[in-house]
């Protein structure tokens, strides 16, 4: 498992997973088959850093719903992105990490 490195990017979608905005959609569902915001399409670099995210262990998938199945922070995931979410709070005050 590699361990991804800090990046904005990176914690904006761990954010944006914790607070339950990222689903995956399947074969069966009327939408694009992939990774998505919840009501909106997602970028084709953000869907592969979801699929990074996921093989590292930092994003789970939740039962299959109406809507696609609900992504969710692992206790990694989770670690990470309080990790991050420091850093993040460190550079938008000005203070390097």
């Amino acid at each position: 498992m590699t361990r991804l490195p800090y990046s904005e990017d990176l914690y904006q979608l761990l954010h944006r997973v914790s607070i339950g905005k990222v689903v995956l959609h399947d074969a069966c569902e009327v939408h694009a088959q992939g990774w998505a915001w919840v009501g909106a399409d997602m970028s084709v670099p953000f869907q592969d850093l979801c699929g990074a995210a996921f093989h590292a262990r930092l994003i789970v998938l939740g039962m299959h719903q109406v809507d696609g199945s609900p992504a969710s922070l692992s206790s990694t995931g989770w670690e990470r992105y309080l990790e991050f979410r420091e850093r993040h709070l460190s550079e938008v005050r000005g203070i390097p990490a």
